[in-house]
């Protein structure tokens, strides 16, 4: 066994998101890490190319203008960029390709087995398996994958509804919390009125609706939203609508997601589905209380009443009373939350774990590649 791997991230993106971070996580550079990375890159995206090189990566990218579904298909079933990531395979002399997104995994899984390299994919969410026109592809990819990890086990549970064999195996690896990104802010000083945040993409299954309209059920409760996304426009105008125009502060995309927290009381997620749930795990480091509906991996790391609230279902008014509950607890209780919720991610959900986790899947699913290709030689 090799003491470094060359690993090579294969990424098609159209825009930032939780795949992407977590990859910048994983592939920054730590002088404790025995292995190399670099990452193969599709994206229109100069905000996800930027993301990347502004953290000193190697990045490959291939020109691409657009990221929509047939660029997706074209790529997939096409010769062309197969045959440029089987070049930038050789030339960046890897050892592993490690296949992050729904658009990387057709012609990663491709690019990979003409290239003779075990392959690992992590599902960062569901939604491959939610979309129909999606799983003939799943299908052709997944059993190819030497190791698939899932970042929750609610995805896991999703895929295997989809193609149970596929994902007998699967893995459970969540996505880490940058702890040093991610300190431990002090109680925001009181102001009369409490002030939450909601940070994701402006998207329907990030349900930002359902937070503005349980916020609008809370009279002195005051909120930031913190991203951008197609559904901006019409979620500024639902603000407006519901009366939230003079306490919704609508701050676009944030890159220091911390320093937005230390303005807040509470992080609110409405998320009709979630992979993980980042963003929360996030301020849960931060020591914000976190209350969220209870969808995907969300109720894996939110306890309700131990590391934070969660509503009954995905309503608004479900919401506006666990907001409630949250707002409604004394100091000492606030305290106590707020210490178990940072103690779950330092010691579960830090990028440290994640890392380390990741450098074993990676000499697993290289060692499991070699004595299969010993094997196979050995056949008559």
């Amino acid at each position: 066994m090799k003491d470094r791997l060359r690993i090579l991230h294969v990424v098609s993106a159209g825009e930032l998101g939780g795949a992407e971070r977590m990859l910048v996580d994983l592939v920054r550079r730590d002088p404790d890490d025995r292995d190399t990375h670099a990452i193969a890159l599709f994206s229109p995206s100069e905000r996800v190319r930027a993301s990347f090189r502004d953290e000193g990566l190697q990045v490959l990218e291939r020109p691409v203008r657009s990221e929509g579904p047939l660029a997706m298909l074209v790529r997939s079933l096409g010769t062309s960029d197969v045959a440029w990531l089987e070049r930038t395979i050789l030339e960046a002399r890897a050892d592993v390709v490690h296949l992050h997104t729904f658009g990387s995994q057709v012609v990663g899984t491709r690019a990979a087995l003409a290239q003779k390299k075990p392959i690992v994919r992590t599902e960062h969410s569901t939604r491959v398996f939610d979309d129909p026109s999606c799983w003939a592809f799943v299908r052709f990819c997944l059993p190819k994958a030497t190791i698939s990890c899932a970042v929750s086990e609610s995805v896991r549970e999703t895929a295997r509804k989809t193609s149970r064999s596929a994902v007998e195996n699967m893995r459970v690896l969540p996505n880490g919390v940058r702890l040093d990104a991610f300190s431990e802010l002090a109680r925001r000083p009181p102001t009369g009125r409490a002030r939450a945040a909601v940070v994701g993409r402006l998207e329907a299954r990030k349900g930002i609706d359902i937070v503005l309209h349980a916020v609008a059920r809370i009279p002195d409760l005051e909120l930031d939203v913190c991203g951008d996304g197609p559904d901006a426009p019409a979620l500024r105008e639902l603000a407006r609508s519901l009366g939230l125009a003079g306490r919704t502060r609508f701050l676009g995309h944030t890159s220091d997601v911390h320093g937005a927290l230390r303005n807040v009381d509470l992080v609110l997620s409405g998320a009709r589905k979630e992979g993980l749930g980042l963003a929360l795990l996030e301020a849960m480091a931060a020591r914000r209380l976190v209350v969220a509906t209870p969808v995907g991996g969300v109720p894996e790391f939110v306890d309700d009443g131990q590391t934070g609230f969660l509503s009954t279902d995905e309503t608004p008014e479900a919401l506006a009373r666990a907001i409630g509950r949250a707002l409604a607890l004394r100091h000492e209780g606030q305290e106590a939350i707020l210490s178990r919720a940072r103690a779950l991610v330092v010691q579960t959900y830090s990028v440290n774990a994640m890392r380390a986790a990741y450098a074993e899947v990676y000499r697993e699913a290289h060692t499991r590649h070699g004595k299969a290709g010993k094997a196979g030689k050995a056949d008559p």
